[in-house]
């Protein structure tokens, strides 16, 4: 037990990364194996998604758990991305770079509630971005904490982050013309985002 328990505190910090902390874990017997997926909230264990991640495979073989998708998509093609925000209900974390032609189709993935949504990072790189819409998140993020916004435009925004009552960072970078806010709508949605840093 005491090997457990430097696995999940001291392990992260001597360079491993908590993914594969846990899930090294699971590998070494089936006792650990039960302890640890006893407890999957109080370890905070998650999957994690990247463009190159088989993701059908992924999420076949592991519980339900909360799922990240991350990483830099512009070399890659977006089936295993996609195939990831069809589990909507468990995506806690999206940070994505993304061609214009990839942002559609992760925008057209993303017109459904993402219920545990808490981060949220979206940057488009080339000339030809398109427009997020309004029914982006089905027009609500109601326990997104973290959003950044680079090179997208996206008129929808005060309207979507009127119901991210917790959101604490907002970053919104190389915004087109095409998603244009004014200062005074700026203004006018910080004053009712109390939490706000």
């Amino acid at each position: 037990l005491e090997i457990f328990h430097f696995y999940i505190i001291y392990a992260p910090r001597r360079g491993r990364k908590p993914r594969e902390t846990w899930q090294s874990l699971v590998h070494v017997c089936r006792r650990w194996r039960s302890l640890v997926f006893q407890s999957p909230r109080r370890l905070d264990l998650r999957l994690y998604c990247r463009p190159k991640t088989p993701a059908k495979d992924t999420l076949d073989v592991w519980p339900a758990l909360p799922l990240i998708i991350a990483g830099d998509m512009t070399l890659s093609d977006t089936d295993n991305i996609i195939t990831a925000l069809g589990q909507s209900n468990r995506v806690c974390q999206v940070a994505l770079v993304l061609a214009g032609w990839q942002l559609e189709e992760v925008l057209a993935a993303m017109q459904v509630p993402f219920p545990d949504l808490t981060d949220l990072v979206l940057e488009s790189v080339g000339e030809t971005v398109p427009v997020i819409p309004d029914s982006f998140l089905d027009g609500s993020a109601p326990r997104l904490r973290f959003f950044d916004l680079r090179g997208i435009p996206f008129p929808g925004l005060p309207k979507l982050l009127l119901s991210a009552t917790h959101l604490v960072t907002l970053w919104l970078e190389n915004i087109p013309h095409s998603g244009y806010i004014s200062p005074e709508a700026i203004v006018a949605l910080i004053s009712v985002l109390s939490g706000l840093e």
